[in-house]
Protein backbone atom coordinates (compact mmCIF):
# COMPACT_ATOMS: atom_id res chain seq x y z
CA UNK A 1 0.00 0.00 0.00
CA UNK A 2 1.68 3.72 -0.95
CA UNK A 3 2.04 5.74 1.86
CA UNK A 4 3.24 9.56 2.00
CA UNK A 5 6.90 8.14 3.15
CA UNK A 6 7.13 6.29 -0.13
CA UNK A 7 9.99 8.52 -2.83
CA UNK A 8 7.44 9.24 -5.39
CA UNK A 9 5.18 11.16 -2.96
CA UNK A 10 8.05 13.13 -1.26
CA UNK A 11 9.40 14.54 -4.28
CA UNK A 12 6.10 16.01 -5.21
CA UNK A 13 5.82 17.41 -1.53
CA UNK A 14 7.58 20.84 -0.35
CA UNK A 15 5.85 20.19 3.25
CA UNK A 16 6.09 16.57 3.71
CA UNK A 17 6.70 17.06 7.15
CA UNK A 18 3.13 18.29 7.57
CA UNK A 19 1.80 15.88 5.49
CA UNK A 20 3.25 12.82 7.09
CA UNK A 21 2.01 13.86 10.70
CA UNK A 22 -1.99 14.41 8.99
CA UNK A 23 -2.10 11.52 6.68
CA UNK A 24 -0.10 8.85 10.27
CA UNK A 25 -3.40 11.20 12.39
CA UNK A 26 -6.06 9.72 9.85
CA UNK A 27 -4.61 6.58 9.53
CA UNK A 28 -4.45 5.80 13.07
CA UNK A 29 -7.68 6.77 13.15
CA UNK A 30 -9.07 4.46 10.39
CA UNK A 31 -6.66 1.71 12.26
CA UNK A 32 -9.35 1.39 15.12
CA UNK A 33 -12.33 0.98 12.89
CA UNK A 34 -9.69 -1.67 10.78
CA UNK A 35 -11.83 -4.78 12.22
CA UNK A 36 -14.85 -3.68 11.49
CA UNK A 37 -14.50 -2.58 8.29
CA UNK A 38 -13.65 -4.85 5.28
CA UNK A 39 -10.08 -4.39 3.97
CA UNK A 40 -11.32 -3.43 0.78
CA UNK A 41 -12.62 -0.45 2.07
CA UNK A 42 -10.17 0.46 4.34
CA UNK A 43 -7.81 0.31 1.39
CA UNK A 44 -10.05 3.06 -0.29
CA UNK A 45 -10.35 5.27 2.92
CA UNK A 46 -6.37 5.16 3.12
CA UNK A 47 -6.23 6.47 -0.29
CA UNK A 48 -9.04 9.04 -0.41
CA UNK A 49 -7.45 10.46 2.57
CA UNK A 50 -4.10 10.55 0.88
CA UNK A 51 -5.12 11.96 -2.09
CA UNK A 52 -7.26 14.31 -0.14
CA UNK A 53 -3.82 15.67 1.64
CA UNK A 54 -1.33 15.73 -0.99
CA UNK A 55 -4.27 17.38 -2.85
CA UNK A 56 -4.29 19.90 0.13
CA UNK A 57 -0.63 20.05 0.64
CA UNK A 58 0.17 20.97 -3.10
CA UNK A 59 -3.02 23.27 -3.44
CA UNK A 60 -4.68 23.38 -6.78
CA UNK A 61 -3.40 25.81 -9.49
CA UNK A 62 -6.16 27.80 -11.24
CA UNK A 63 -4.94 29.93 -14.78
CA UNK A 64 -7.52 32.58 -15.19
CA UNK A 65 -7.32 34.55 -18.67
CA UNK A 66 -9.01 37.51 -19.50
CA UNK A 67 -9.45 38.03 -23.19
CA UNK A 68 -10.34 40.71 -25.97
CA UNK A 69 -13.40 38.98 -27.63
CA UNK A 70 -13.97 41.98 -29.82
CA UNK A 71 -10.09 41.27 -31.29
CA UNK A 72 -10.85 37.61 -31.50
CA UNK A 73 -8.16 36.49 -28.92
CA UNK A 74 -10.78 33.90 -27.88
CA UNK A 75 -8.97 31.69 -30.69
CA UNK A 76 -5.89 32.37 -28.16
CA UNK A 77 -7.67 31.58 -25.11
CA UNK A 78 -8.48 28.22 -26.50
CA UNK A 79 -4.93 27.39 -27.93
CA UNK A 80 -3.60 28.34 -24.92
CA UNK A 81 -6.04 25.76 -22.93
CA UNK A 82 -5.19 22.96 -25.02
CA UNK A 83 -1.92 23.38 -24.63
CA UNK A 84 -1.77 23.44 -21.14
CA UNK A 85 -4.66 20.91 -20.13
CA UNK A 86 -2.88 17.81 -21.29
CA UNK A 87 0.30 18.65 -19.67
CA UNK A 88 -1.95 19.67 -16.47
CA UNK A 89 -5.14 18.00 -16.49
CA UNK A 90 -5.61 18.95 -12.41
CA UNK A 91 -5.56 22.75 -13.27
CA UNK A 92 -8.81 24.94 -13.48
CA UNK A 93 -8.36 26.52 -16.58
CA UNK A 94 -10.95 29.87 -16.50
CA UNK A 95 -11.29 32.31 -19.69
CA UNK A 96 -13.43 35.24 -19.88
CA UNK A 97 -13.86 38.26 -21.84
CA UNK A 98 -12.73 41.49 -20.73
CA UNK A 99 -11.06 44.76 -21.46
CA UNK A 100 -9.99 45.61 -25.14
CA UNK A 101 -6.85 44.08 -26.55
CA UNK A 102 -6.04 42.32 -23.46
CA UNK A 103 -4.89 38.89 -23.02
CA UNK A 104 -3.87 38.92 -19.25
CA UNK A 105 -3.39 35.55 -17.54
CA UNK A 106 -3.16 34.76 -13.52
CA UNK A 107 -2.06 32.24 -12.00
CA UNK A 108 -3.55 31.15 -8.41
CA UNK A 109 -5.20 34.93 -8.50
CA UNK A 110 -1.18 36.48 -9.39
CA UNK A 111 -0.61 38.36 -12.63
CA UNK A 112 1.89 36.64 -14.39
CA UNK A 113 1.19 37.65 -18.11
CA UNK A 114 -0.10 41.09 -19.47
CA UNK A 115 -0.49 41.63 -22.59
CA UNK A 116 -1.60 45.11 -22.83
CA UNK A 117 1.83 45.95 -21.09
CA UNK A 118 3.92 43.72 -23.35
CA UNK A 119 2.19 43.53 -26.58
CA UNK A 120 2.77 40.16 -26.84
CA UNK A 121 1.39 36.52 -25.86
CA UNK A 122 2.41 34.34 -23.08
CA UNK A 123 5.01 31.62 -23.93
CA UNK A 124 3.27 28.33 -23.55
CA UNK A 125 6.17 26.51 -22.35
CA UNK A 126 6.78 28.59 -19.31
CA UNK A 127 3.60 29.10 -18.48
CA UNK A 128 3.28 25.71 -18.02
CA UNK A 129 6.60 25.55 -16.46
CA UNK A 130 5.16 28.20 -13.82
CA UNK A 131 2.38 26.07 -13.49
CA UNK A 132 4.51 22.79 -12.06
CA UNK A 133 6.55 25.27 -10.01
CA UNK A 134 2.82 26.28 -8.42
CA UNK A 135 1.81 22.83 -7.79
CA UNK A 136 5.08 22.17 -6.29
CA UNK A 137 4.50 25.24 -4.06
CA UNK A 138 7.36 27.18 -5.46
CA UNK A 139 6.11 31.45 -5.31
CA UNK A 140 4.73 32.59 -8.51
CA UNK A 141 6.73 34.62 -11.36
CA UNK A 142 6.23 36.63 -14.35
CA UNK A 143 5.75 34.45 -17.71
CA UNK A 144 8.48 34.87 -20.26
CA UNK A 145 6.26 36.33 -23.53
CA UNK A 146 6.39 35.03 -27.12
CA UNK A 147 8.44 36.98 -29.72
CA UNK A 148 6.61 39.64 -31.50
CA UNK A 149 6.22 38.66 -34.82
CA UNK A 150 3.96 41.49 -36.82
CA UNK A 151 3.33 45.01 -35.62
CA UNK A 152 1.21 46.65 -37.68
CA UNK A 153 1.10 50.84 -37.04
CA UNK A 154 -1.49 52.60 -38.21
Amino acid sequence: MPTLKDKKYQSRCTVTGQIDRATNDCVRHLSIFRNSVDSALFVFLHFAITSFVLKIAMGTVEVDVEFCGTCGYFKQFEELSQYIKPKHPDVAINGHEGRRASFEVKVNGTLVHSKLTTLAYPDYDDLSSIIEEVAEGKEIRKCKQQPITSCVIA
